[in-house]
């Protein structure tokens, strides 16, 4: 229904909510960025409960009120449905987004999957690599793989649906174990073996140093530059927001796009270097050098035939 023009209510108000038991009644409202009013009546003071549901749920009098809008500001009208009769004392909303998707957050047992769906493919990898040992060229592994671990970032970052969430994550991190296999392979071969405790220092210091930078840089950029971007308003809503949809949550799944984009991209730059493709051939491998036998007095027992 209509939103009145209560005192207490947010501006612009679109839809108003009856949160009712028994004789009790009060009325919160949504505007068109989403925002939640303060009860506009002062008869029930329960907080508002936002929870999901299910259309034939007993009693909860879904669709008791209904508005169309545009809420995430994805130019594209979206449907929120009261439900007044929820839960005791609270009623409660849901929006159903036009572009098809799904609420961003994740309940626990979600959030459960998509972790386990990660480890699995953790696990499958690291079993394909220890049985397969990778490509006979290892840069292919590296460089023919990467792109698939830029895709699964992407496929992260654009999901709307659980499924897809867990189809990124489980691509990603099957494919990680080999990356990291044929790469590992590639340095232990083509390092002589009395520089490689120097060398392989200095490789994993400059990887543990960049780490915490990459880890205060994700949450400050997430928060002022990417959630900005994909809000209702935002400068990207109009455009990137028609594909990966606007709203809380958006602007870290445009992170993930971001980043797996640059993941594509670099081994893109990678392989336009023929020295870095050809890095197992310019280099030949490090043969540790043997002890010779003779020298050593290692043979055996030598037999003297007496004529």
């Amino acid at each position: 229904m209509p939103a009145p023009g209560a005192a207490g209510a947010a501006e612009a108000l679109d839809l108003v909510v009856p949160l009712q038991q028994a004789s009790t009644f009060a009325l919160r409202a949504v505007d068109a960025a989403g925002n939640v009013s303060a009860i506009v009546s002062a008869s029930v003071t329960t907080d508002f409960t936002e929870a999901s549901f299910a259309g034939t749920a007993a009693e909860a009098e879904f669709g008791a009120s209904v508005r169309g809008v545009d809420v995430d500001g994805d130019g594209l009208p979206d449907l929120i449905v009261g439900r007044p009769s929820l839960a005791t004392n609270a009623g409660g909303l849901r929006v159903v987004y036009g572009n098809g998707r799904a609420p961003t957050d994740l309940t626990a047992a979600q959030l459960g999957l998509v972790l386990s769906a990660g480890s699995t493919g953790l696990l499958f990898g690291s079993l394909l690599m220890s049985v397969w040992g990778g490509p006979a060229r290892r840069m292919t592994g590296v460089l023919g793989l990467s792109p698939v671990l830029g895709l699964g970032c992407i496929v992260m970052g654009a999901a709307g649906t659980l499924p897809l969430t867990i189809a990124g994550i489980f691509l990603l991190c099957f494919v990680l174990p080999i990356i990291n296999g044929c790469d590992q392979a590639i340095w232990q071969t083509q390092v002589e073996p009395g520089l490689q405790g120097r060398i392989f220092g200095t490789r994993q210091l400059l990887e543990q140093f960049t780490a915490p930078l990459s880890y205060l840089a994700a949450g400050p950029l997430a928060d002022r530059v990417f959630e900005p971007l994909l809000a209702p308003g935002g400068r990207l809503a109009g455009s990137v927001g028609r594909v990966l949809g606007v709203g809380p949550g958006r602007g870290i799944g445009l992170q993930f796009v971001t980043m797996g984009l640059l993941v594509i991209a670099a081994t893109l730059c990678s392989l336009a270097s023929s020295r870095l493709r050809t890095v197992e051939d310019e280099i030949p491998d490090a043969v540790p050098e043997l002890p010779d036998a003779s020298a050593a007095g290692v043979g055996g027992p030598t037999l003297a035939l007496e004529g």
